[in-house]
C-alpha cells in the first residue's frame, strides 16, 4: 500500500486546506495592507491623530483590543495545528501501523514513502556571505554549512543577519568568536513567525598549527625529506620537481608549491582515520599563484582510493578552485562535508590538480585545516553549521564580522510542515527532488 497524497483523499490535499487556514488568519491578524487587522487599527488611529487629548484617549484601548484578538486568533491556529497532528498521524496509520501513535514516526513513514515514490516538494534558495568590519585586525575565514548531517539542504534555514564578535585573544591562534543570531520567535503559529534563530554560541578559530587540527602537518612546516611534506603521500608528481617546500607562507614557516608545466596532475594524500559518518566537517586551506597560469584548477575532496566520497545525499566532499583567476596573494577556501553512513573503508584527504598547471606558474598551498563544525542553534534546521580559522593575521578583541543567510522561502510546503507538526526541534524537511511534483497550489 501507498500513503494517497493529492487529489481525492489526499493526505497533502487536505493539509493544504489546513495550512490555507493558517495563511489567511496570520495574513488577517498580522499585515499592515488593506483587510488586515493592523491596517485597519492604524487607519482608525490616524483619523485622531492630532486631535485633541480626549479624542485621542478615545481610541487609546484599541492597540490592547488588537493584542487581545491576535492572541484569540492564536488559540484557533493550535486548534488548527491538533487537527493537522491528528490527520497526519490518522492517515498515515491506517496505510502504514506506527511503531507509536506521534507525529515523529508518522513523518518518518511519510517521508520514507515519498523517497521511495518519487514525490517532491520544489526546493527554497538558500544561501549565505560573510563580511568583515572595516578596521578589522584579523583575516580569517569561516567555512559555513547550508547542509544537515546527511548532506541534504536546510529548506528550513532561518533568513537573519548573525553578529560574529571576537570576545576573547589570550592564546593567540585561538581566539574565541561570539556567533548571535537575530531573536527567536517561539510560537511558529505566531504572525511574526519566522524570526531569527536567537542563535548563541562561542567557537575557538583554529590555527593548522595548533591542537585541533584533524589534518597533520596542515600547516606544511614540516619537511624532514627534502620537498616532502611530513604526514603526506605524493601520489603523482615527483619531490623536488612537481612537489616542492616554500617560504612564501600564508602563515608559519614553510608552505608547499606545486609547480606548472610538467602536464601531470599533482597528486597529496593523507589518511584519515578520526571521521565520523553524518557528522558536518569544516575544511578551509589558503592558496596564490606567483603567476596566473593560462591553465589549471585545483581541488581539495575526500577520496576513497577509487572516487571522490559522497554524502548521503549524493553531494560530492570536494572544493575546486580555478587557478586561472587565483591572483598573486593568498586567498582562503572553505566548504563543510558530511560523510555517509557507512563510511567507506578507506577515507583520505586528497589535495591535487584536476588540471595541468601551465608553464611559467607555481601554485603554493598552505594553512589546510579540517575540524568538526558546530551547529549555531539547537534546532537542526534553522542555522548554519561553522567552522572558524585563523588567517595570516590573528584576531583582535573587538574584531566583528556579519554572517548573512537567506532563504526566499518559496515552497509553501516546507513553511506549513515547520508550522503544523516542528514545535521544536527537529530538522525535519520534506524531499525536494523526484519524479512527482507536490503543487504549492494544493494550499488554499
Amino acid at each position: 500500500m501507498a500513503i494517497v497524497l493529492t487529489g481525492a483523499g489526499g493526505l497533502f490535499t487536505r493539509l493544504g486546506r489546513l495550512a490555507g487556514l493558517v495563511n489567511a488568519i496570520n495574513a488577517y491578524r498580522g499585515g499592515d495592507s488593506a483587510g488586515q487587522l493592523v491596517y485597519q487599527l492604524n487607519g482608525a488611529l490616524a483619523e485622531v491623530d492630532g486631535d485633541t487629548d480626549a479624542i485621542r484617549a478615545a481610541l487609546a484601548p484599541l492597540a490592547t483590543a488588537l493584542t487581545n484578538a491576535q492572541g484569540a486568533s492564536g488559540s484557533f491556529l493550535r486548534i488548527v495545528r491538533a487537527a493537522a497532528n491528528n490527520l497526519l498521524i490518522t492517515q498515515v496509520n491506517a496505510d502504514t501501523k506506527l511503531a507509536a501513535l506521534d507525529v515523529p514516526h508518522a513523518l518518518a513513514v511519510l517521508k520514507t514513502q515519498m523517497l521511495a515514490g518519487g514525490d517532491y516538494v520544489s526546493p527554497n534558495t538558500v544561501s549565505s556571505s560573510t563580511a568583515a568590519a572595516a578596521g578589522n585586525a584579523g583575516n580569517g575565514a569561516i567555512a559555513v554549512g547550508l547542509r544537515d548531517a546527511e548532506g541534504y539542504q536546510l529548506d528550513n534555514l532561518l533568513a537573519e543577519p548573525i553578529a560574529v564578535t571576537v570576545t576573547g585573544n589570550s592564546t593567540a591562534g585561538s581566539e574565541t568568536l561570539l556567533f548571535a543570531g537575530a531573536a527567536a520567535i517561539a510560537d511558529r503559529l505566531s504572525q511574526a513567525w519566522p524570526g531569527g534563530s536567537g542563535a548563541s554560541k562561542s567557537l575557538t578559530s583554529l590555527d593548522p598549527a595548533l591542537g585541533g587540527n584533524l589534518v597533520a602537518n596542515g600547516s606544511f612546516d614540516a619537511f624532514a625529506v627534502a620537498n616532502t611534506p611530513d604526514s603526506w603521500t605524493i601520489a603523482v608528481g615527483a619531490a623536488g620537481t612537481e612537489v616542492l617546500s616554500s617560504t612564501s607562507v600564508h602563515r608559519g614557516t614553510h608552505a608547499v608549491k606545486f609547480a606548472g608545466g610538467t602536464g601531470l596532475l599533482t597528486s597529496l594524500t593523507q589518511a584519515l582515520t578520526t571521521l565520523a559518518s553524518r557528522t558536518p566537517y569544516a575544511v578551509c586551506l589558503w592558496c596564490e599563484n606567483d603567476v596566473n597560469p593560462a591553465a589549471g584548477a585545483l581541488a581539495l575532496d575526500l577520496y576513497n582510493g577509487t572516487s571522490v566520497i559522497q554524502d548521503e545525499a549524493g553531494n560530492n566532499c570536494s572544493l575546486s578552485i580555478d587557478l586561472t583567476t587565483l591572483g598573486t596573494s593568498y586567498k582562503a577556501f572553505a566548504a563543510v562535508w558530511q560523510l555517509a553512513d557507512p563510511l567507506p573503508a578507506s577515507v583520505m584527504l586528497r589535495l591535487h590538480l584536476t588540471t595541468a598547471i601551465s608553464a611559467g606558474s607555481n601554485t603554493t598551498i598552505d594553512s589546510l585545516a579540517l575540524q568538526a563544525a558546530t551547529r549555531l542553534s539547537k534546532d537542526p534546521g534553522d542555522a548554519p553549521w561553522v567552522g572558524v580559522f585563523d588567517g595570516s593575521a590573528n584576531w583582535s578583541l573587538k574584531d566583528a564580522l556579519t554572517l548573512t543567510t537567506v532563504n526566499n522561502r518559496t515552497c509553501k510546503w516546507q513553511q506549513a510542515f515547520d508550522q503544523l507538526f516542528l514545535d521544536g526541534p527537529s530538522g525535519f524537511v520534506l524531499p525536494t527532488s523526484g519524479t512527482t511534483l507536490i503543487a504549492d497550489s494544493l494550499i488554499a
